[in-house]
């Protein structure tokens, strides 16, 4: 199973998965070899779009001007990038997702304000504009307008949120 390289005579390439074996006599020399190729050619195209449609998305991902996350539904962030981090007052994505275990408690300064945008997400599916006043690190307080949706798992129940955070400050 060696996947190997084969370009034609008009310099097409194509991939190939190959297995061979030697064929020997009574006496242990080998007479020859029996093989079998596969085209993997649409597999290896396949594979390396993917690796190209990944690091777009994590370039846009990692240098977006805009927070972008996933929570869990009871406000554990699964994703973030380093736009929310800074938002946030972190260092890192890391930092914010290791610092951070509730966003209900340690990120909306209005009490409710999280239960009210669960509710909303998940009564609409999603939320536009949600503007609240969060906590950085630090205890210092900020401003942002959040976007989001609710991510269902395959049988429809709700598994997260994600969605995207601008500092909206200096307009307030």
């Amino acid at each position: 199973n060696e996947v190997e390289e084969v370009v034609d005579n008009q310099g097409v390439r194509t991939w190939a998965s190959v297995t061979k074996v030697p064929i020997y006599n009574r006496s242990g020399e080998i007479l020859g070899l029996v093989g079998v190729a596969r085209d993997i050619t649409r597999l290896i195209q396949t594979e390396q779009a993917l690796r190209e449609a990944e690091e777009k998305y994590r370039t846009i991902f990692e240098n977006s001007v805009e927070g972008i996350y996933q929570t869990s539904l009871d406000g554990r962030f699964l994703r973030a990038n380093p736009a929310l981090a800074r938002i946030y007052g972190y260092l890192s994505a890391e930092e914010l997702m290791g610092s951070v275990n509730d966003v209900r408690t340690q990120v909306y300064v209005e009490p409710g304000r999280r239960e009210e945008f669960v509710r909303t997400v998940l009564e609409r599916g999603s939320i536009t504009g949600f503007e609240s006043e969060i906590r950085q690190k630090g205890e210092r307080t900020t401003w942002v307008s959040e976007s989001a949706r609710v991510v269902c798992d395959r049988e429809g129940r709700p598994a997260y949120f994600e969605g995207t955070i601008e500092d909206i400050s200096s307009r307030k």
